[in-house]
């Protein structure tokens, strides 16, 4: 209950605009850092991480927001990976970025992913809000979008500049 709660505050903040100072973000280095985070946890989950820089993507965001971001896209990638020798690969250029990961072997209904309290699997012990604080960040900033595609068995959310 404390993690819904917390994680339904933080929609209403974001919806409300709460988070209005921005800054230029460096992407990269946040996306490092949520990795060093979330190290030991995608060890423990045996998942092989991948982190590939073509360019630097930055652009005007809030550095809160942009935290909440990438760790909820991170660890949406362990929670629905593989439980053996999965694979999460975040792929990193001037324009756009992308975390893809191994797991359930079909598309996702990309209509719903986003959406409050949608889950995709009951097993995985989430509030399905992850996603939805992560569209939600996206809306904040007219300067991005995210979309969602499967592709060679793997998921993939792409960050955007427009």
């Amino acid at each position: 209950m404390i993690k819904l709660n917390k994680a339904l505050l933080m929609l209403s903040r974001i919806e409300n605009n709460q988070f209005d100072a921005t800054q230029t973000v460096d992407f990269n280095s946040v996306i490092h850092e949520a990795c060093e985070e979330l190290a030991d946890l995608i060890e423990f989950r045996g998942i092989t991480l991948e982190v590939l820089e073509h360019g630097k993507f930055s652009a005007d965001f809030n550095m809160d927001l942009v935290k909440i971001l990438i760790s909820n896209l991170l660890r949406n990638a362990i929670n629905y990976n593989k439980s053996k020798n999965g694979f999460i690969k975040i792929d990193i250029h001037k324009d756009f970025f992308t975390i893809a990961n191994s797991g359930k072997n079909t598309a996702l209904q990309a209509e719903n992913i986003f959406d409050r309290f949608h889950k995709e699997n009951t097993a995985v012990n989430s509030n399905g809000l992850g996603l939805s604080i992560v569209k939600t960040i996206i809306e904040t900033n007219k300067t991005i979008s995210i979309n969602y595609s499967y592709l060679n068995n793997f998921h993939i959310f792409k960050i955007q500049k427009l």
